[in-house]
């Protein structure tokens, strides 16, 4: 009989951006607050960092995972694109 083979947590960093030519308001208007605050700032951009711990055998099977989680529930790919990476393995 095989022996399963215990869990192990792996956490990923999942980070979702804005296509180009998307609008981004809230970056547009924290722009507008720095520079009317004289920062010599060139562009705002608002993105989302989420982190997912994932309880499974191997890496390979938690990183689909969160390929799945991400480019099926996250991300709306007309907008948005995303990079996923392993934060850390326990």
């Amino acid at each position: 009989m095989k022996k399963d083979t215990p869990n192990k947590e792996f956490v990923f960093e999942i980070k979702i951006k804005l296509r180009d030519g998307i609008l981004d308001p809230q970056g547009n208007v924290t722009y507008k607050i720095l520079k009317k605050l004289n920062y010599p700032i060139e562009q705002v951009n608002f993105d989302k960092s989420i982190r997912l711990t994932i309880q499974e055998s191997d890496f390979q099977k938690a990183n689909t995972i969160a390929e799945e989680i991400a480019s099926n529930i996250l991300v709306n790919p007309v907008l948005e694109y995303y990079q996923i990476s392993q934060i850390q393995e326990e």
